[in-house]
Formats: structure tokens, C-alpha cells, sequence
């Protein structure tokens, strides 16, 4: 900013503070400023000069001392006579209560709405709360037997200012007392005095704590950080716990309805900024909310790109209410987990599971995929089979081999029987030779009488992939799609988590994963990866495929190196048989790589030769849309120059528009409010400036402009407090609730229909220690009991009556033998 331009600021400010001071009123030699602390010429009844009202303002930069508060000052209003006296507390190092006040009466005494008079005093007033033992429970306040006493900062401080509003409605001090007793304040306690400590937490600092917990920072490192920029902790007023109690305040205003309400909320106006985002949700009997879906924008526009193949998975998490996190997951064009949908349920049956396929299709417009990849689940085969018929249901085969263990770990061959039965799943390139291995595997182990290995074979069309590899799965064969879902999310969702934040995590996860999509169409599009052979076919697919998918393509075409020709054999007109002796692949645990063994695996490969189309039985291309390395040799072998265009799929090409790709995923943020946006936009032209001036080293430039926009600031809200009309200001906006249609017909309401929250699940508390105070009650409770108990027995029996008075004159006889001797006057009495 330049010197003209400081000049003519200085000239605005100026100008309006003349206007302002008009605005003063001017009585008796005193004058009254409007919004803020009285200006004074010379005070009331005791000649005490008031405070300029600029002088204890705090502006930024501002290093003024506050006078101290004395009898006859006078004030605009209620609002700056508390300010200054908090102030002053602030200065002095002392916290200043709102102690009590009377309001205004009018005609016939009715209490109206302003306060006739008020008293402030120092924090430490009053006399220490004492925790005292009533029946074995604690009480406040209660007479009976002291225990160790909490900290308190009571101690009887005297300390206290007292204030009146006259006929004019302008406040003026008539008692102060300013002599602390029983502690000492100094300037320096102020920063531990809560009231001055969130005067710290500026709207930046909560900007950034709302920001960076919402992504998974914890508190603690987040109090660290903002240590970090004010040069440690000395010079960092704010604790911990009062960032966590802004947290804990704000979880607590957006639960204020409910949160399952809240919930609701948040996805109608979700709804209200995009149509394209849908939800729905079932409430039991009572009300109570039961199970609820919902599908972002992104989500349902990448579904029609990507509906071949989708894995459901519900075993991720629980919340405070038991309802299972599921979610419903896809591919995209880079091999990346792609989410389509979540939803919280209720009960893991049946009827529950086909009320969210079916809602979850019908959000889809109809469109089922092609399969689908579950559990063992019985529920959701039986859901699945009513709400998506035409969908080919498949297990996931992780599942199974995970559980090698715990069905076979008792049989004393268990690790051989467990290689045979993998080598019989992986290896086998049909169905028959599946069958064949299989029941050869079982004789030779002698296990079948086993009821669960009997169950999947006969099961085996649901998840052996001989029987699967003839459909589309894109490269999906278990649900560990979902398992990295449901880890990626753990940053974003635990066990606590409210219903509320599930949609906003869900929407700041789908973000992070939006972004990692559109990173890798970039790098795609500005990187290509080198060949490492001369063959055609990898040049051809180096061109058109994403980079994940074009690394697939090399992958296969450095395994040509292990391949046999064998021979060949002609079955028709012009297609020919090829055979190719391959290695067995396996995945090493260590590297996570694929490895060859010493044992080898016939393949069989058929061309048409007219066409140039062929097809191998690994059915790599089949199931996972890869060109695999057996028709990539016989190309070689051939050489056949010109891939046909069944073999580059749509599917896997970078150069490919695709209409997610341009949907944002969250429209609504309860956070951007109309003040956080003026507030950010202000900090992208100030923090440059900022940067500047400190390279610059003329800080005293910028610090001084910043003075003069904070005193004009407050001149034009005070005018605008007197009804003084100023300049550019902005018209408040309006607007219209309406029904928001989506996309498949239904109607959204923006208004929040009561929902009550679900029943939460009982937990058992550990037991509370108890004080010795409250166990000797326990005790003396118990005694009572038993001496009550005695005497109905006894009155049953009039000889219990007579052995009960002697027992009791027995014992009264004893202790007065005991007590004896205290009494001077029978001394003489005791050998008696």
C-alpha cells in the first residue's frame, strides 16, 4: 500500500470520526458517546475524570493501560461498562463475575426487559464449596462430616464495582472496592484465567481447529501446532482442554435436535445443492430411526461408467447405537477402490439386507450390476437372490482360505492338506480339472467326512474361480475392495462417531479419494511409461491405457519369457489350437510379488485366424479384461501386428472423457457459513501482504493501516447501531424452501421430519470405588439391618425377648464399667 493511499485513508477516517462524535450527546460538561465507554470532560458528583473511549479499546496493536474503575464514571451502555471492567480484570490479572443484577419494572411492577442495576465482582468472591458425606453419597453445601475439600478459587475476595442506569439510560459506578484479600493477582496470571484465555481463540484458530480435526488431527498435536507458530508454549494462552471443549460445544449445537435429526438435516440440504445426491432411511414402530442409505452425487454418475462389478461389505464397524457401517464398492479406470454408496443398518437379516439392495438399485435408476462380491453371509444371499436376480452372486474367496484354520487345523496333515486344496482352487483351468483335483485331494487326506469341506464343494459354483473366470470381474476376487475402504475410512470414523459425522467424514473421505483420481488422470495424461520389450502389442496399449493398467499389460509381457510353445493343432475352418507349457504363479508374502515355481501348467489358446481374435483358457482377458501373456506370445509368435479392438477396452483408456470426473462431491459444508467466506476471502488478499511487509521489514506500515481500518470498522458499526445508513452495505439474502425432486422421481423434503435417535447399546460400568467415609455408612446401613432383623425374630419369641435384654444388659453393663472411671464421684466404687 502506498503513501497516498495511507493519506486519503487518514482523511476517511477523519471524516468519519467527525461524524460520529455528532452523533455524541453533550450534557451538564459530560460527554456520553454512543456504543462505547463515556468520553469525559469531567465526571459526576466526584470530579473523576472517565477514560477515553479509544484508550480502552483493544485494537490490534494497542498497548494502552485501562484506568482503574472509580465512582462517578459513566458509560454508554450495559455492554461497555462490562467490557471495560473486564478489561481492567484482564490488565490487573483477575477475572470479573457477573455477580447480580435487577431488572426495570414498569406500570403495575412488571418486570421489563433491561437491567435497572448490576454488580460485578472479582472471581475469587464467596466462600469454598465443601464436599461433605450425607447417607454414604457426597453432597455439596450439606452439614455433616468433612471430607479433603476440591480445589476452589473461592476465598472470600472483596472485590467488587456496582453500577446503576439513570433516566438518561446511561450506566454510572456508584460503589468500588479495588483491594484484594486472601490472593494476590498479578499481571501475569491473566492467560490462566479462562474467560481471558478464549479471548485468544480467534476466529482463525478455530477455523484451523474445526479444519484440521474434521480430517483426523488430534487435539493434541493441533494444540502443538498452534504452540509452534506463537514460539512455544509460554507465549500460548489457550490450553487443550479449552480446544476441546470448543469441539465438544460445537458437537453439541449440531446435536441439539437429535442426532439422528441432525443427520437428516445435513443430507437435506445436501439435497438442496445437488439433486443428484440421494438418501433414505426406514423408522420402526416408535419412531425410532432403524437403517438409512445414502449415495453422493459422484458416486451415482460414476456408477454408470462403472456398474459391471460392485463388493458389499458389512463387517467394518459399530457405533454408539450397533449400526453396522456397510458400503457398497467398484473400480475405476486405474484399478482404484471407488465408493458407491454406504448405509447404517439396524439387524443383519434378511429382510434388512433387501430393503438396502433394493433402495441402493433403485437410487442406480434401476440398473443392477453385473456381479457381485459378498460374505458367506446366508442373509444376504437370500436378500440378494429378491433383489437382484439377474446379478451373479459370488464369495469371497479370502474368506474361505482364512478359515483353513480354524475348520481343518485339528487333522494332523493340515498343512499338506491345506497346499493340496489350494493348489486344486488356484491352479485349475476349467471346471472338470477343479472337480477332478479336488475329490483327489480329499481321498488322499482321507477327510471326506468332513461336513464343511462337503458344504463348499457343493457351493463351489459361488466362489471357485474355474467357475467364475468366464465373467467380468475386474480383476475383483475377494472383498478386500472393501476391507481398503473400510481402512481408508478408519482416519475418518471410529466407534464414537455420531450419525451427523458419518455423512460429513463419508464426504470428506470421498474427497481424498476423488482427488486421488483425478492426480492419476493427470499423471496419466502427463507422464508414459517406458516400454521394456519391442513387442507391438505393449507399444499399442502404452498409448490408450491408464499407467495402472498399461504396468498390468507389462507385467505380462515380461512373463513371456517363461512361456513353451508346444505345438499346434487345427479344430475348424481357420481357427487353430495352440498349446503353451506356462510356470505356476504365486503371490510371495514377503514381496507381495508374484513369483514362479518349479512346477509348470498346460494352457490352451484358439485364433481365428481371419479374424485374428483368440482366446485362452486362464481367461485372464475374460475376468479381469487384461490381455494375457499366452495371446500375447502367439501375436508374437504370428506376428500379428494389428490388436484387434476387443481387446482395448473402453474401460481401462485414459483418453476417454468420463462425466464423474467433473462432479464435485460435497455441495454443502455446515463450517462455510456466510462469515467464514468473507473471512477467507479477506485472509487470500492479507496473508500476501503479511509476507510481504515482514521481507520488506516495514512491518510499522501495515500495523498502523491496520489501527486506522479497526477504528473505522467500529465507527461504522456504531453508526450502525444508531440506525445511520452507511455506505455499501450489502442487502441480506432470502431464501425459498421448496421440494427438491432427484433424479429417480422421489421428492425430497428440505424440512427436518422428527426422527428419534436409535436406542443406544447398554454397556456395563465398572464399579465405583468407594471412599472409606461411605463404606463405614455401608457398614453402619448393614449393622442397623441386622439389629432390625433381631428384633422382629425376637418378638416372635417372647424367650428371645428375655435373652435379648440380657445380651443388651450385658452389654450396657460392660460399657458402663468401661465409663467407670470418668466419673469422679465413683472412684470409690469400682472394687464393688
Amino acid at each position: 500500500m502506498d503513501v497516498d493511499n495511507i493519506v486519503q485513508l487518514n482523511e476517511d477516517v477523519d471524516m468519519n470520526h467527525q461524524d460520529y462524535l455528532n452523533l455524541c450527546s453533550i450534557d451538564d460538561g459530560r460527554v456520553v458517546a454512543v456504543g462505547v465507554q463515556a468520553v469525559g470532560v469531567e465526571a459526576v458528583g466526584g470530579g473523576v475524570e472517565t477514560p477515553d473511549p479509544l484508550s480502552c479499546s483493544s485494537a490490534a496493536g494497542s498497548n494502552n493501560v485501562v484506568e482503574p474503575p472509580a465512582v462517578g464514571m459513566i458509560f454508554g451502555t450495559w455492554e461497555f461498562a462490562d467490557e471495560y471492567l473486564r478489561k481492567y480484570g484482564k490488565q490487573e490479572g483477575f477475572g470479573v463475575v457477573r455477580a447480580a443484577g435487577s431488572h426495570k419494572k414498569g406500570e403495575g411492577n412488571k418486570v421489563e426487559k433491561g437491567w435497572r442495576n448490576y454488580t460485578w465482582k472479582c472471581e475469587c468472591y464467596g466462600k469454598p464449596d465443601v464436599k461433605r458425606a450425607l447417607k454414604g453419597r457426597v453432597a455439596v453445601g450439606r452439614k455433616g462430616i468433612q471430607v479433603a475439600t476440591r480445589k476452589s478459587k473461592k476465598c472470600n475476595c472483596p472485590v467488587m464495582m456496582y453500577a446503576c442506569c439513570n433516566e438518561g439510560g446511561e450506566w454510572q459506578l456508584k460503589k468500588v472496592i479495588l483491594d484484594h484479600v486472601n490472593h494476590n493477582p498479578t499481571p501475569s496470571k491473566s492467560k490462566f484465567i479462562s474467560m481471558f484465555r478464549k479471548e485468544e481463540v480467534t476466529c482463525a484458530v478455530r477455523r484451523r481447529l474445526f479444519n484440521d480435526h474434521a480430517v483426523g488431527v488430534r487435539i493434541s498435536q493441533i494444540h502443538s501446532s498452534l504452540a509452534r507458530d506463537r514460539n512455544g508454549l509460554d507465549n500460548m494462552a489457550i490450553t487443550e482442554w479449552d480446544l476441546r471443549n470448543i469441539i465438544a460445544k460445537e458437537r453439541k449445537l449440531k446435536l441439539g435436535p437429535g442426532d439422528a435429526n441432525a443427520m437428516m438435516n445435513y443430507f437435506n440440504k445436501m439435497a438442496e445443492d445437488n439433486q443428484k445426491f440421494f438418501h433414505s432411511h426406514r423408522l420402526d414402530e416408535e419412531g425410532y430411526l432403524k437403517d438409512v442409505l445414502w449415495v453422493d452425487a459422484r458416486s451415482r454418475v460414476a456408477y454408470e461408467e462403472f456398474c459391471d462389478v460392485v463388493a458389499f461389505d458389512a463387517t467394518y464397524l459399530t457405533n454408539d447405537y450397533e449400526l453396522p457401517f456397510a458400503n457398497f464398492v467398484g473400480v475405476n479406470h486405474h484399478g482404484q477402490t471407488i465408493l458407491l454408496g454406504c448405509a447404517l443398518v439396524s439387524h443383519e437379516d434378511a429382510e434388512t439386507y433387501e430393503w438396502v439392495f433394493s433402495t441402493w438399485v433403485l437410487c442406480m435408476g434401476g440398473r443392477a450390476p453385473i456381479g457381485i462380491l459378498t460374505d458367506q453371509d446366508a442373509a444376504m444371499r437370500k436378500a440378494l437372490h429378491n433383489a437382484m436376480p439377474q446379478s451373479v452372486h459370488r464369495w469371497c474367496i479370502w474368506h474361505i482360505i482364512m478359515k483353513f484354520g480354524k475348520k481343518l487345523g485339528s487333522y494332523a496333515n493340515y498343512k499338506d492338506l491345506k497346499e493340496a486344496l489350494t493348489q486344486s482352487i488356484y491352479e485349475s483351468t476349467s471346471p472338470d480339472v477343479f472337480d477332478r483335483t479336488w475329490v483327489v485331494a480329499i481321498e488322499k487326506y482321507g477327510v471326506g467326512d468332513d461336513e464343511w469341506l462337503e458344504g463348499l464343494f457343493r457351493e463351489r459354483h459361488m466362489w471357485v474361480p474355474a467357475y467364475m473366470k468366464h465373467l467380468f470381474w475386474a480383476g475383483m476376487k475377494t472383498t478386500q475392495r472393501s476391507e481398503s475402504i473400510n481402512s481408508f475410512f478408519d482416519g475418518y470414523v471410529h466407534k464414537t462417531t455420531k450419525l451427523c459425522e458419518f455423512a460429513e467424514q463419508y464426504c470428506n473421505a470421498m474427497e481424498a479419494r476423488a482427488n486421488a483420481e483425478k492426480e492419476a488422470d493427470a499423471n496419466s495424461a502427463r507422464y508414459l511409461r517406458l516400454t521394456v520389450t519391442t513387442f507391438k502389442t505393449e507399444h499399442v496399449f502404452q498409448k490408450v491405457y491408464t499407467d495402472a493398467k498399461f504396468k498390468e499389460i507389462q507385467n505380462e509381457c515380461l512373463k513371456v519369457l517363461y512361456l513353451q510353445w508346444s505345438g499346434k493343432k487345427d479344430i475348424g475352418d481357420d481357427v487353430v489350437e495352440h498349446l503353451f507349457e506356462d510356470k505356476v504363479w504365486v503371490m510371495c508374502k514377503e514381496t507381495r510379488k508374484e513369483v514362479p515355481l518349479e512346477r509348470t501348467c498346460e494352457y490352451v489358446v484358439r485364433i481365428d485366424m481371419e479374424s485374428t481374435e483368440a482366446t485362452c483358457d486362464c481367461k485372464m482377458f475374460e475376468s479381469a479384461g487384461i490381455m494375457c501373456r499366452h495371446i500375447i506370445s502367439l501375436y508374437l509368435k504370428l506376428k500379428i501386428k494389428e490388436i484387434p479392438e476387443e481387446y482395448i477396452l473402453r474401460r481401462w483408456r485414459k483418453d476417454v472423457f468420463r462425466k464423474h470426473t467433473m462432479v464435485k462431491v460435497a455441495y454443502h459444508d455446515p463450517s462455510k457459513t456466510k462469515e467464514v467466506q468473507n473471512y477467507d476471502r479477506m485472509m487470500v488478499v492479507f496473508d500476501p501482504i503479511c509476507l510481504k511487509a515482514a521481507n520488506y521489514g516495514d512491518t510499522h506500515t501495515v500495523l498502523e493501516t491496520l489501527q486506522l481500518l479497526n477504528i473505522r470498522l467500529d465507527e461504522r458499526h456504531a453508526m450502525k447501531l444508531c440506525g445511520i445508513s452507511t455506505k455499501n452495505c450489502t442487502p441480506k439474502s432470502v431464501g425459498n424452501r421448496q421440494l427438491v425432486p432427484n433424479s429417480v422421481g422421489l421428492l425430497v423434503q428440505t424440512d427436518v421430519v422428527s426422527v428419534k435417535d436409535p436406542p443406544r447399546k447398554k454397556t456395563k460400568r465398572a464399579a465405583r470405588l468407594l471412599s472409606c467415609i461411605e463404606k463405614n455408612a455401608k457398614k453402619d446401613e448393614a449393622t442397623k439391618k441386622k439389629e432390625a432383623t433381631k428384633k422382629k425374630e425376637a418378638s416372635k419369641n417372647p424367650r428371645g425377648k428375655g435373652v435379648k435384654r440380657k445380651e443388651v444388659g450385658e452389654e450396657e453393663a460392660h460399657l458402663q464399667l468401661e465409663l467407670w472411671p470418668s466419673n469422679p464421684r465413683n472412684e470409690g466404687k469400682v472394687s464393688e
